[in-house]
């Protein structure tokens, strides 16, 4: 008897273990590069290739691995996740602005904004937002596209708690993100009518101009701030919303390969400087000009106060002022170290004041 009881001993735990096992790979969150949930996850795609470097709470300083992104890793693992669940109580939104041939380009309504958010009904979810153009463009079917390759990437997911959906949704009525795919059961949809119309594409009556809302991690103790601006904004997401409100001057990374760039500008307490050059440690061997990055963030610059660092959509660019988006901001200083650490060149302040820069910063406070 005693045998028989160690032996169904035996056979629960491995029966428990299975189940652990499945009901961990059936949770919404972000992925690693095993296919684990994570409270977070942030990756840079460098130039010229599709490796990258990785970062995530357990290993909080840059690493390489030998994934590739079209065909295995982090980002495959989170949007199957997704895509191969044939469950339909679950809302997803998949968005990215390069715009097929069935979309009109006359009229830019749409925000300068990429990324996924997939929740079941309530329980916690995740949000990925990243600066790929043309990611999975095919209905539910993950794609890496090949016109990637030259220029860095970034990708940032957190996993959240399912309250945070409804202020998500929020936001989404403001930046209106070009929808490519979605899924919304109607008990989600009826709780959160916003979030059905982002999802097609329904404008909302007397919107507001900008939004700033905090966000629920999970396990995690991130501290989460979203910014959000509409295409009636006509300012800098940067210099006039997000470091007035947070109280820190930030280095931006963003895309620099437009007519209309916008200079350093300095004038104004927590100022915005233009980063110029970046370089990893030196295990990686990897540094590379801003001209050759499509990723956007921005790092608070000092040492001293909070240390934010912020993930998001829009281009330091006057061409942007017209184009709804916005930034995930996170207070926590593994990540502020990731990113501040990376940055030893920045454009220095310019001798005259452009006439768009004249404006006053919009405060929260």
């Amino acid at each position: 008897p005693q045998c028989l009881v160690v032996k169904f001993s035996r056979i629960f735990l491995i029966l428990y273990t299975l189940f652990c096992s499945a009901l961990a790979n059936n949770t919404f969150g972000c992925r690693d590069e095993n296919n684990n949930v994570v409270d977070w996850l942030i990756a840079y795609k460098f130039p010229d290739g599709f490796s990258y470097g990785l970062a995530k709470p357990d290993q909080p300083n840059w690493y390489s691995t030998n994934g590739d992104l079209r065909y295995d890793g982090f980002l495959k693992y989170t949007f199957d996740q997704v895509f191969n669940d044939t469950n339909k109580d679950f809302v997803f939104g998949m968005y990215n602005d390069e715009v097929p041939d069935k979309v009109s380009k006359s009229d830019v309504w749409y925000g300068h904004m990429k990324g996924l958010l997939a929740f079941p009904d309530n329980d916690r979810g995740f949000w990925l937002i990243h600066s790929v153009p043309k990611l999975s463009m095919k209905p539910n079917q993950f794609v890496y596209p090949e016109t990637s390759k030259e220029y860095a990437q970034h990708f940032f997911c957190v996993t959240l708690n399912y309250s945070s959906l409804e202020t998500i949704a929020d936001h989404l009525v403001i930046s209106r993100p070009l929808i490519q795919s979605f899924q919304l059961p109607e008990s989600i949809a009826e709780l959160i009518p916003k979030l059905k119309d982002a999802f097609n594409h329904k404008p909302e009556k007397n919107a507001s101009l900008f939004l700033s809302s905090s966000l629920n991690a999970t396990e995690s103790d991130l501290v989460l701030r979203l910014f959000t601006k509409s295409r009636k904004f006509h300012q800098d997401l940067y210099s006039d919303l997000v470091a007035p409100n947070l109280k820190v001057p930030l280095f931006a990374e963003t895309w620099r390969h437009t007519a209309s760039n916008l200079p350093s500008n300095c004038t104004t307490e927590y100022w915005v400087k233009n980063i110029e050059k970046l370089e990893w440690p030196k295990s990686m061997k990897v540094k590379f000009k801003s001209t050759q990055d499509h990723s956007k963030w921005t790092v608070s610059a000092n040492e001293e106060g909070d240390k934010w660092t912020c993930f998001g959509d829009i281009n330091r660019s006057e061409s942007q002022f017209s184009r709804g988006g916005g930034t995930l901001c996170v207070m926590d200083p593994r990540i502020w170290e990731l990113f501040r650490d990376i940055v030893v060149e920045v454009e220095g302040c310019p001798i005259s004041i452009p006439w768009s820069k004249l404006s006053p910063s919009l405060s929260l406070n």
